[in-house]
């Protein structure tokens, strides 16, 4: 008597083709997907804006960092000097909102606009103002920290926006 099997070994050959190749193109899918994302992660910037007090050179600083590591491309840069803001467009702005606030002692800074690229791990002094200035106008380090507030909106290269601001 001969028994009539429903799979032969061609059907089950071809349905485990089709499987296998299923399978492939669902793991092809997420590899990429997964690959994007630590492609995205590996250029990330990370900025970051500190006050630095420094007793060797007799200076209080307010520095940008970026602390990730790809480039920060900058869109936004927002100044608040007590309650009054300020929106930075161009290098010549930033003189424009330090001569609006007339904080009558001399400031130092790095010039830097929208469209800046910072790298990683470069360092820019928003504002630097020696100690011993302060000390003239009877002013103290944490209480002119706490007057200023930043917002900056940065990008990076796959072109997602992040915000940076202090305090």
């Amino acid at each position: 008597m001969k028994s009539y099997n429903r799979f032969d070994s061609d059907k089950v050959l071809s349905i485990s083709a089709i499987i296998i190749a299923i399978v492939s193109i669902f793991i092809g899918i997420w590899q990429g997907s997964e690959t994007r994302k630590h492609n995205r992660l590996s250029v990330q910037p990370r900025l970051s804006i500190q006050h630095s007090l420094n007793y060797a050179d007799q200076s209080l600083s307010l520095i940008l960092i970026n602390k990730g590591l790809g480039p920060a491309i900058l869109e936004t840069i927002k100044y608040e000097y007590e309650s009054k803001f300020y929106e930075i467009t161009n290098n010549h702005n930033i003189l424009d909102f330090l001569d609006r606030i007339d904080l009558k002692v001399p400031l130092s800074f790095d010039r830097f606009a929208p469209g800046v690229t910072i790298t990683s791990n470069d360092v820019y002094t928003i504002l630097r103002i020696d100690l011993k200035d302060l000390e003239s106008i009877k002013v103290s380090p944490g209480t002119l920290i706490s007057k200023f507030k930043f917002e900056i909106i940065y990008s990076s290269l796959y072109r997602e926006r992040f915000t940076c601001s202090h305090p």
